[in-house]
């Protein structure tokens, strides 16, 4: 099973969706909502990387003009 170090290493994989030389979406911003997604399912450990694929695929399916 991946170890939150592995879940580091998605976010330094480029995207297919690139704007103005920028990675979309921006680990920042992954990070946030994997957070909020994890609070939302009550802080269970053990689902980090689910958490992060969810939010990066939420995140690309938004797009860059959704960020604001």
């Amino acid at each position: 099973m991946p170890s939150v170090a592995d879940n580091a290493n998605v976010a330094n994989r480029p995207t297919d969706s690139q704007e103005g030389g920028e990675r979309w979406p921006p680990p920042g911003k992954v990070s946030e909502l994997a957070y909020q997604l994890w609070c939302e399912r009550g802080q269970q450990d053990g689902h980090a990387e689910a958490d992060w694929c969810r939010a990066q695929k939420q995140l690309a399916d938004q797009g860059p003009e959704a960020a604001g």
